[in-house]
């Protein structure tokens, strides 16, 4: 615990800022490079346009 007091008294003596990053979830926020398409998941289909498609923006879970 005495190494984060350190940190803290470095970055106020430095007059650095902290910032926050979670990279267990990281990959949830990352814009995607190309265009992916993926069937409509169980129990959210549109009556009458099942036959449409989805285009995430956002990087998804496993997506490989």
């Amino acid at each position: 615990m005495s190494y984060i007091r350190v940190i803290f008294g470095l970055t106020t003596c430095l007059d650095l800022k902290i910032e926050k990053l979670n990279v267990k979830t990281l990959f949830l926020h990352e814009e995607l490079e190309e265009e992916i398409y993926m069937q409509q998941s169980e129990g959210f289909e549109e009556p009458d346009n099942e036959y449409l498609v989805c285009s995430p923006k956002k990087s998804l879970y496993e997506l490989k």
